[in-house]
């Protein structure tokens, strides 16, 4: 199969190519679907990746809290701390 040709225009999104989707079951005129679905699944993909980068900068601050936390003698001090990374683990 080829490789459909398309462009990633940032003023798009996915409701807006939906929309296209929506015009083209109308016009009965789906020729440039196949551009519209890799443009869908860029954005998609980009929408993963952030996802994915947020939830592991999320897991790096609870390991470092952790690491923190073991080495700190003032019990108040700890006890804070359980509770940030309490909060970042929900």
């Amino acid at each position: 199969m080829s490789k459909v040709p398309y462009t990633i225009d940032v003023n798009r999104y996915i409701c807006t190519e939906l929309e296209s989707i929506r015009t083209m079951l109308k016009t009965f005129d789906f020729s440039p679907l196949p551009a519209i679905i890799e443009r869908i699944q860029h954005h998609a993909s980009s929408m993963e990746d952030a996802l994915y980068n947020g939830k592991d900068k999320v897991y790096t601050a609870v390991r470092d809290l952790k690491k923190i936390e073991e080495k700190q003698k003032d019990k108040k001090l700890k006890k804070d701390l359980n509770k940030i990374i309490k909060e970042l683990e929900e």
